[in-house]
């Protein structure tokens, strides 16, 4: 707003003021304004902000002359000195209308973030998959304001990347769930407030591992090894021994005081629980951190450990408190499933008996939206021998069933059936009567039963390998 009636035409002069007495040198520009003559006629001056240092203002009293007036102006051609036009202050007019040649306020709004919106397409399938990510969608509420860069994060290990294009392609090479995230910065340097986060799953992993046996004593003990492979990076694990609360499915002969231990792969005991509310080593409650797992044990007896593994090999032990015997079910749970490693082998050794008292390992797969696992399930017992365990189950049997209780694949002997197969994946059993399943499975539940042929007993181990 002026007073004095310029002519259309005129060229004002804007840039960064130094102060006091004139502009920067070097950063001025030029331009013609519109005008509106009279008394009180008005002059709109459009002046990008990426001339004038991309200012973010502030105004304290947004009611009357700025108390702030900062080092951007514009020169009115011929009215006044140097700088003695606008100064951008606040968000619209706000000066009073005191005549030619003085300081007029007017404002620019504060930079709002932009706003950080991601797609991948497709989301799921096999390995390797090939991603397109889009950020195109992402907004800035600033008039005239751009997004400027992507910075792209590819949630596997790799080096984000930051560029100025919205679309990137990426390809993932590893079975897995894989958080993808965008950030963005506009025009003005401000980076997006949010993260954007989609999900990339590829193939499907083992996210659960459980065997249910009959927990003896010194040897017979129920004993569950864990593999954790791939990358540097370590997992949340929850492993759980279940007694008590097995009599809901309507089991009998129960380990009612269950107590876990967990060992490294060289022996060493890195946890130990008897009552999952209570940390043994502190003595304080661990309560809260094992329920915000959302999978406690639902009986104050039964025992948990939830601890941050590297890749690796671990053993977790169950025993009856007291040498107490029964039924009972060592769980592992990957909590972490952005981590890149992965829960790929469980093995658990017990005593295999006959009706409930086989051995059952229990897995799931997933995520739901993942293209098929690649499994091996290998039941031993003569091999066993080999490495000091008395009374191994001489003929091992393997059944696998499917949530519904349907059976999918059963084997008695390996070289029945895949040999070549389960002899390229590295893992063939040891002997021949022992059994083995090698098959691609989707997401879901599934059980793997241990037994012996025509009822016959002994020590015996479940495994279950990721081969992805």
């Amino acid at each position: 707003r002026h007073v004095e009636p310029d002519l259309a035409g005129t060229s004002y002069t804007y840039g960064q003021w130094d102060g006091s007495s004139g502009f920067v040198s070097g950063t001025t520009h030029s331009t013609t304004g519109t005008v509106t003559p009279g008394p009180n006629g008005t002059i709109t001056v459009n002046v990008p902000l990426a001339d004038v240092g991309n200012p973010t203002i502030p105004v304290t009293n947004p009611n009357s002359t700025p108390a702030v007036r900062n080092p951007y102006g514009i020169d009115f051609a011929g009215e006044g000195f140097n700088g003695a036009g606008l100064f951008f202050t606040a968000p619209m007019d706000r000066a009073p209308d005191t005549g030619s040649g003085q300081s007029w306020a007017v404002c620019l709004p504060p930079n709002a973030a932009p706003t950080a919106i991601l797609s991948v397409t497709p989301y799921h399938g096999p390995a390797p998959l090939t991603v397109t990510l889009d950020g195109s969608h992402s907004t800035d509420p600033d008039a005239g304001d751009t997004i400027a860069s992507y910075t792209f994060d590819f949630g596997d290990g790799s080096n984000p990347v930051t560029q100025s294009s919205p679309i990137i392609t990426h390809t993932y090479d590893a079975a897995g769930e894989y958080p993808a995230k965008l950030r963005v910065t506009d025009s003005r340097g401000l980076l997006s407030t949010n993260t954007a986060t989609a999900l990339v799953e590829v193939n499907a992993i083992l996210r659960n591992l459980s065997t249910r046996a009959n927990v003896q004593t010194g040897d017979n003990v129920l004993i569950g090894g864990l593999i954790i492979i791939g990358g540097q990076a370590s997992r949340n694990i929850l492993i759980r021994a279940i007694g008590p609360t097995l009599s809901k499915s309507g089991l009998t002969g129960l380990l009612q005081d269950p107590t876990l231990e967990l060992h490294d792969s060289t022996g060493a005991t890195l946890a130990t629980n008897d009552n999952w509310k209570t940390d043994d080593k502190t003595g304080q409650s661990q309560q809260t951190a094992i329920e915000g797992s959302g999978i406690p044990p639902q009986d104050d007896r039964e025992s948990a450990i939830f601890k941050s593994l590297s890749p690796g090999q671990y053993t977790a032990i169950v025993r009856g408190k007291g040498n107490s015997t029964g039924l009972a079910l060592v769980e592992a749970y990957d909590i972490d499933p952005f981590a890149h490693s992965k829960l790929g082998n469980l093995s658990s050794r017990a005593l295999v008996g006959t009706g409930n008292n086989v051995v059952i390992g229990g897995f799931i797969v997933g995520p739901q939206n993942a293209a098929p696992a690649t499994v091996l399930i290998r039941g031993l017992g003569p091999s066993l021998t080999g490495h000091g365990v008395p009374g191994a189950l001489q003929d091992p049997t393997l059944e696998l069933h499917d949530a519904q209780g349907n059976k999918l694949r059963v084997n008695d002997n390996w070289r029945d059936s895949q040999q070549s197969d389960i002899q390229n994946s590295g893992l063939a059993p040891g002997d021949e009567r022992e059994s083995a399943i090698l098959t691609d499975i989707a997401p879901g539940n599934y059980t793997a039963i241990l037994a012996g042929k025509t009822n016959t007993t002994g020590v015996g181990l479940v495994e279950i390998y990721n081969l992805q």
